[in-house]
């Protein structure tokens, strides 16, 4: 093989690619005129088929790292949600909102009693209930729990016996409540007020007083084993009066039933209303 032949020889796969210089692609067109051997060469290497190049495993490896990140950003975000859940979950739990019962707002949006089925002291044996009193509160109804409380004071009170339901009077100074299985059946809690005097005992003594001033009236007389059953109905409209259901039986029957109005500033009962004893059932 000639010297200029080597040459050429290694210019041909430059050649054949289209990418050597113009100079080196004159001077091999030139040579292969006269050259047979360099055209033989040319044409095995045109006839030599290109190389297949195998991109998959690239693209699998790819599409696997890609995986990897996305499955790394869904678990991240799983795991900050279930952070943030949980910590709610707790907020909540220390709260005592899973135990609210009820939430009795007063008319005007300012106040607000908040019934839980446990105590928030700690617990307690028997039926046992906590009210929190909120006074002061910012906000209004819409507000559901009221998570967002302003609380310029806060009340707890614990009582036995098992809720049944509570209201505002008409000027939102004083709170009722109704309740079962307890040692009292109506509690009342006076915002305006130094405290909370115990209206039950004085609405029984009251209603014992007129019962037995009057049994003629009444029919029947509060002896020793009789108690006294009230419920609160509602608030006269200057929210100084209560009118009051109540209920006289011993163990073994009723003796009667009625209503009455029991004055909070003065502490009477007054304006009996006694139904016949058909009528004489709980409203």
């Amino acid at each position: 093989m000639r010297t200029d032949c080597h040459i050429i020889a290694d210019l041909l796969p430059l050649y054949v690619d289209g990418i050597c210089s113009e100079g080196s692609k004159a001077m091999v067109e030139e040579h292969l005129k006269t050259c047979e051997g360099c055209r033989q060469r040319l044409l095995r290497y045109q006839e030599r088929p290109e190389p297949e190049v195998d991109f998959q495993p690239k693209l699998d490896a790819l599409v696997k790292v890609r995986q990897s990140n996305r499955r790394k950003v869904i678990y991240t975000a799983i795991g900050v949600v279930t952070a943030v859940v949980v910590v709610a979950l707790i907020w909540m739990w220390q709260r005592s909102i899973f135990h609210i019962v009820d939430t009795v707002w007063s008319d005007d949006g300012t106040r607000a009693f908040v019934i839980y089925n446990r105590s928030l002291e700690g617990d307690m044996p028997g039926p046992h209930m906590m009210l929190r009193a909120h006074d002061g509160l910012r906000g209004n109804r819409s507000e559901g729990f009221a998570l967002h409380w302003h609380r310029n004071s806060l009340y707890n009170i614990i009582l036995d016996g098992v809720y049944q339901d509570g209201t505002w009077s008409p000027d939102g100074s004083k709170f009722v409540i109704n309740k079962k299985d307890s040692s009292t059946d109506i509690t009342l809690f006076d915002f305006d007020g130094s405290h909370s005097p115990n209206i039950d005992l004085f609405i029984s003594s009251g209603i014992t007083q007129a019962i037995n001033h009057d049994e003629q009236r009444f029919g029947y007389k509060v002896a020793k084993g009789t108690t006294i059953q009230k419920e609160f109905l509602q608030w006269s409209e200057d929210s100084r009066a209560m009118l009051i259901y109540f209920k006289a039986m011993n163990d073994k029957e009723v003796l009667g039933s009625g209503y009455c109005w029991y004055d909070y500033d003065t502490g009477t009962v007054s304006s009996f209303l006694i139904p016949s004893v058909e009528e004489s059932v709980t409203p």
